[in-house]
């Protein structure tokens, strides 16, 4: 296995918040790739416990809810990529249920009107620690992006997320939000956001 730097953020921060990458020993990853054709329709769960990348394309005029589920008593490291054609749209829901995981989002509108929404929530307690970061790159014309992100920490869980809706030249009329909330429920609990 092999130490590796992850989920490094696009522009880096302050080196003492301890917020610019995140290092994790690695192995072999369960890779998995979903194509939705142009025009249809498409919904699908999937339960992680273990290393995985999974790349998602969505074509153009078409639809994926993507619902992923963490489910790990060892620690874990998730890679999603996700690109989106004109008209496109992508509904992520994620759950956290403890563990040590490292999550990784990138998602590349490029198309015009696309659309991606994320719905991400978590429950962490004593010993459980995530570390998200979460990327929506806006390259298409009036393209979409929306990220709730919500949980609670109890204990001495540890949370960091990072987010960065990024618009590119050339994504004129797009839109992007950000939401979090979290309940702290200890006084020994780490939560970091950036």
């Amino acid at each position: 296995m092999a130490r590796t730097k992850l989920n490094i953020l696009p522009s880096p921060t302050f080196v003492h918040l301890g917020v610019n990458y995140a290092e994790r020993e690695t192995g072999d990853f369960e890779r998995e790739n979903i194509n939705v054709p142009d025009g249809t329709e498409q919904q699908t769960v999937r339960y992680k416990s273990a290393d995985s990348e999974t790349a998602v394309t969505v074509g153009k005029d078409a639809s994926l809810k993507l619902v992923m589920v963490f489910i790990s008593g060892q620690p874990c490291v998730s890679r999603l990529s996700a690109y989106l054609a004109d008209n496109a749209k992508l509904e992520l829901i994620q759950l956290y249920l403890g563990g040590d995981t490292v999550s990784e989002i990138v998602t590349e509108l490029k198309g015009a009107r696309a659309a991606f929404t994320a719905d991400i929530g978590y429950d962490l307690g004593s010993g459980d620690a995530l570390d998200l970061n979460l990327v929506a790159g806006h390259y298409g014309k009036k393209s979409v992006s929306e990220i709730a992100v919500s949980g609670v920490l109890r204990d001495n869980a540890r949370k960091t997320f990072k987010g960065t809706i990024d618009f590119k030249n050339g994504s004129s009329g797009s839109k992007g939000s950000e939401k979090e909330e979290v309940i702290l429920m200890s006084e020994a609990v780490v939560n970091k956001t950036v």
